[in-house]
């Protein structure tokens, strides 16, 4: 009975952690105003890495923290594809919509699936399958949503200026780039996690994330002015919420639960997203956006109960 409670304990954590995910588009589209894309990143994981120092202090008084070599060059990859990983997606939303860019980046399922099955061997239910596929048929609606409606006349799909200029395009493929990047950094997480505490880990993968991203700054040679003090504040939010809590959950739950299950309970970021964007912009979903996320809702549910049950 504990255990089966401790379970649904898990399943609770992580879909809490993904609402906190669901706030980043929102943050970042509000701190796009004033700041640009990289320069949000930056600030992100430097204010995200700054908590984490006392509490490791804190750790390594209280018990010996032993960290193989192994696990330290893997936590450093994967803050580097962390690094790139919030480059490119935060990027994406400056090209395409809201809704497009987290819809494509939340096909990281279809990656850590893949990877799952050649790195690792995990068997991959056609339950969870169906979930998946039926999940993203959901976010491709959802994706579509912002040009295309349902009509007696049928479906219909009007082309704005934003399409016709190629940049939404250019947007998706870095939402895309930033899903890839995600599934490997979830990949290496799942890797690392079951030798390593949270902290550490969260530790050296956010640091070295932040240190990747000061270096693209001064590569690209972005200037950092100073900002209306409000831009700030999206960017702490953004740096608490969507990554201290959201992601940190994420990394908590890769050492208790399938990677592909982590990857799944992601997919709720689309349907967080519009949520928020009805309440904070008054933006009132389209039936065709009402459906994808019934869809998506339908695929989480299916899929990761099967994966649950199979534990």
């Amino acid at each position: 009975m504990k255990q089966e409670n401790a379970k649904y304990s898990r399943f609770v954590i992580l879909f809490f952690g993904v609402a906190c995910i669901s706030t980043a588009a929102i943050f970042i589209r509000l701190a796009q105003r004033d700041a640009s894309s990289l320069v949000i990143a930056t600030g992100r994981m430097i204010l995200s890495v700054i908590p984490l120092i006392p509490i490791v202090l804190l750790q390594h008084r209280s018990s010996r923290i032993t960290i193989s070599r192994e696990n330290i060059i893997l936590s450093l990859l994967s803050g580097v594809i962390l690094a790139f990983h919030f480059a490119s997606w935060i990027t994406s939303l400056e090209y395409t919509t809201v809704a497009s860019s987290v819809v494509i980046v939340c096909t990281t399922p279809i990656w850590v699936t893949l990877f799952g099955w050649i790195v690792y061997h995990e068997k991959i239910n056609k339950v969870v399958i169906f979930g998946i596929l039926f999940a993203m048929v959901g976010g491709i609606l959802v994706g579509l949503s912002d040009n295309c409606a349902l009509s007696m006349k049928g479906f219909i799909c009007l082309y704005d200026q934003i399409n016709q200029t190629g940049t939404a395009i250019y947007g998706n493929f870095l939402a895309l780039m930033g899903a890839l990047f995600a599934a490997g950094y979830l990949i290496i997480g799942k890797a690392v996690r079951r030798q390593m505490e949270l902290a550490p880990y969260a530790l050296i993968v956010y640091g070295t994330a932040a240190i990747v991203l000061i270096l693209m700054l001064l590569i690209y040679q972005v200037q950092v002015p100073v900002y209306q003090p409000t831009t700030y504040f999206y960017i702490l939010f953004l740096a608490i919420f969507p990554q201290l809590v959201g992601h940190s959950t994420l990394n908590w739950a890769l050492k208790y639960l399938p990677t592909t299950y982590v990857a799944i309970a992601q997919m709720g970021e689309p349907v967080g997203s519009t949520m928020l964007a009805i309440l904070l912009f008054n933006e009132i979903p389209t039936p065709l956006k009402i459906l994808g996320s019934m869809l998506i809702l339908i695929g989480i549910f299916t899929a990761t109960v099967k994966a649950y049950q199979q534990r």
